[in-house]
């Protein structure tokens, strides 16, 4: 006996790959965003190039593939950097007159099993890390500095303690007025001169000994303090005695050493008091880096400040660090290669400053090599081969306390805050994982793995080239993307979407991203995996849009001033169903009839459906239909029509029905594959149960039934 009924589904979620998988999902989601209107899911989604109205684009051009790129806003989006690498250099696009500046040439080429070019934003710098070359830090504001390299970069911390300052000799007869074998007398003062009198070194008692030191830090453009010099040799005198020349005190002068790095702006000059040589005070700043020469007038009265401690600031301990963060306002870099457990951290808004006990050792007995590092509310997060760990607490007292073992990371470019979800989302080594929670908001912190609805896709994931892979959270796209390698490649070939407005995931196929940011305006921009001179149009920075294509050619004639776009062949979308059982595999279906609710937009074009039978994947058969109304065949093109001759109308939600001639099923799969424009709503099935149970070939009656 048959029954007549229909399947009814509203396409309310996105991929899900476990078994059995939810009705209201997809076997498949390729190539397509969710539509803001209807929620459904819309395959108008492509890429172009940046900028490419810009007539100048072509300074982009002959390039190889974007290594790495940051898109550096600032002022709530009113100003913006892309910073950007490729051909081993680093560029930055001169936001007047969107040409390139070049920064940094001969960099370090890497792999695939390397992470790569990594940027910190702290304060007014960015920090540029990839564990070879030397880090720098960058400083683009105000954007209105000439366009020099100079202006543009200076080292990461400082190599190397100041040399120990040069005072010259005392000469205590200031009859004799001259300069000569580092003796001085040029600044002097009697008894009774007045103020003049409490100013100066050396006692004012007839022939007393006076002795003293000197040391000397530099101060970078970030007010950081280097590590303090070895202390000068002594210079010693004896004040005069009762004849004419008695109670006098001196001027010294110092022969300062220069700031030989480019960062250094000021030098800090420390000393003792007379004949006690256990401490030194703070006597005197001075900014003109490039000035030798200092006489110190302070007498030993006025010393008050003690210098720092040689412990306060030292070498930069993290020359190889590859990726850091900002978190209290401190800089945390992790050790490099050789000390892949380890943590350094500055003082609180000194990038350049590091005391000597100013790091944390995690161990490698259990979480391995640390491998990211991310900010979120009162916690770093920082991601391990086999653990999640987390810092907290306050400069100078940060702790480090391990999470959850048995969850691994290798990807520290692919961590992203997701603001809908409170949270943080990071590429594992088997699938994506949400990190929420806060210590002091009372929030429990929790770590979850969120991709188990792609779980057979996790499982193409190339695990040697993860330090790759990349990943960018948009608001106005409301998408998360990782880019991932997978099926052995090297190269993030493949686009892994979570849309926040329906919690469901989705592929982008053949999206040639190697690196990917947001600019001011919260477009997703990526840089080609390929390019160079020969292949101009995969050359350089790309944007998401929403025309349907694999990006386009654009040639700029100077003569004319003319440019012209060439568009290339759109992107093939995916669109199939779960397998469908209907309620009941153990019973044979003859579906007639598949319905597509669909948003069309005018045209002659038509779309496939592919159909599968009892997982059968060489598609059983396809059958075509016109994306019209089926009432209004002459619907104008949305984007086409005729201006005061063709009415301008939105697309359409209509019925597209599809008719299936087949052998009798228990299991049922369909799929749409096409290249014109499609919103999908949802579907629905007509079918019939004949009650002949699958297996033993008996009949029962039918008793039910499924909407």
């Amino acid at each position: 006996m048959k029954t007549n009924q229909q399947l009814r589904v509203p396409l309310a979620l996105g991929m899900d790959q476990q078994e059995p998988p939810a009705l209201e999902s997809a076997g498949l989601i390729e190539n397509y965003t969710v539509d803001p209107i209807t929620k459904g899911w819309d395959n108008r989604i492509g890429y172009e190039k940046y900028l490419s109205a810009q007539a100048k684009y072509g300074t982009l051009g002959s390039l190889g593939p974007i290594d790495s790129l940051y898109i550096w806003v600032k002022r709530s989006g009113s100003q913006q950097l892309v910073i950007f690498e490729s051909n081993n250099v680093l560029n930055i696009l001169d936001p007047t007159s969107n040409t390139k500046i070049e920064v940094s040439s001969q960099r370090t080429s890497y792999s695939s099993s390397d992470y790569g070019t990594f940027y910190v934003p702290f304060g007014d710098y960015l920090i540029v890390l990839n564990g070879v070359d030397d880090p720098m830090k960058l400083s683009g504001w105000p954007m209105s500095r000439p366009s020099t390299v100079s202006n543009w970069k200076t080292p990461l911390g400082f190599l190397r303690a100041p040399a120990a300052p040069e005072p010259w000799d005392i000469n205590n007869n200031p009859d004799e007025l001259y300069y000569d074998n580092k003796q001085s007398v040029s600044v002097f003062a009697t008894s009774d001169a007045g103020e003049l009198a409490e100013r100066g070194l050396g006692s004012l008692t007839s022939d007393a000994d006076n002795r003293y030191q000197w040391k000397v830090t530099f101060v970078s453009d970030s007010g950081s303090e280097s590590q303090i010099s070895h202390p000068s040799r002594t210079i010693e005198w004896q004040t005069p005695g009762t004849d004419t020349h008695a109670n006098f005190r001196f001027n010294a002068l110092v022969e300062m050493p220069t700031g030989t790095f480019p960062h250094i702006q000021a030098r800090r000059l420390y000393r003792t008091k007379s004949n006690d040589f256990s401490s030194f005070y703070f006597v005197a700043q001075i900014d003109n880096p490039e000035e030798m020469y200092f006489y110190d007038p302070v007498g030993d009265a006025e010393l008050v400040n003690l210098a720092p401690e040689i412990t306060a600031s030292v070498q930069f301990p993290a020359p190889a660090a590859r990726f850091g963060a900002a978190f209290k306002n401190c800089l945390f870099l992790e050790g490099g290669l050789s000390e892949s457990t380890r943590l350094y951290y500055s003082n609180p808004g000194k990038p350049d400053q590091y005391g000597a006990l100013d790091f944390l050792e995690l161990g490698a007995r259990y979480g391995g090599a640390i491998t990211g590092l991310h900010a979120h509310y009162d916690m770093l997060l920082v991601l391990r081969e086999r653990s999640v760990d987390v810092v907290t607490g306050e400069y100078p007292n940060f702790v480090s306390t391990t999470l959850v073992s048995g969850i691994g990371s290798l990807s520290p470019k692919a961590i992203v805050t997701v603001p809908e979800l409170t949270g943080v989302m990071f590429l594992g080594t088997d699938g994506v994982y949400l990190f929420t929670g806060g210590l002091s908001g009372g929030s429990q912190v929790q770590v979850q793995k969120i991709s188990d609805p792609i779980m057979k896709t996790a499982k193409r994931f190339t695990k040697d080239s993860l330090a790759g892979a990349c990943a960018v959270y948009s608001s106005k796209w409301r998408e998360v993307h990782f880019y991932v390698p997978v099926d052995g490649g090297s190269k993030p070939q493949l686009g892994i979407v979570f849309h926040t407005d329906k919690n469901a995931w989705s592929l982008r196929e053949s999206f040639p991203v190697q690196s990917v940011a947001t600019d001011k305006n919260d477009e997703i921009v990526f840089g080609h995996n390929t390019g160079s001179a020969e292949n101009y149009e995969e050359s350089g920075l790309f944007v998401i849009s929403r025309i349907r294509q694999q990006g386009y050619t654009f040639t700029y004639d100077p003569d004319t001033q003319v440019g012209t776009v060439i568009d290339k062949d759109p992107y093939l979308s995916r669109f199939r169903s779960p397998v469908l059982d209907f309620g009941d595999p153990t019973k044979k279906k003859f579906v007639k009839y598949v319905y597509l609710y669909v948003k069309t937009y005018g045209g002659d074009n038509t779309i496939k459906l592919n159909y599968y039978l009892d997982h059968d994947y060489s598609f059983t058969a396809s059958t075509s239909r016109k994306l019209q109304r089926p009432d209004h065949p002459d619907q104008p093109i949305f984007d086409k029509a005729v201006y005061n001759a063709d009415v301008w109308q939105e697309g359409f939600l209509t019925e597209l029905r599809f008719p299936v001639h087949n052998k009798a099923c228990s299991y049922f799969q369909w799929e749409m594959v096409t290249d014109e424009d499609v919103v999908l709503v949802g579907y629905s099935i007509d079918f019939d149960v004949n009650g002949m149970i699958a297996g033993d070939g008996k009949e029962t009656p039918s008793t039910r039934s499924r909407a």
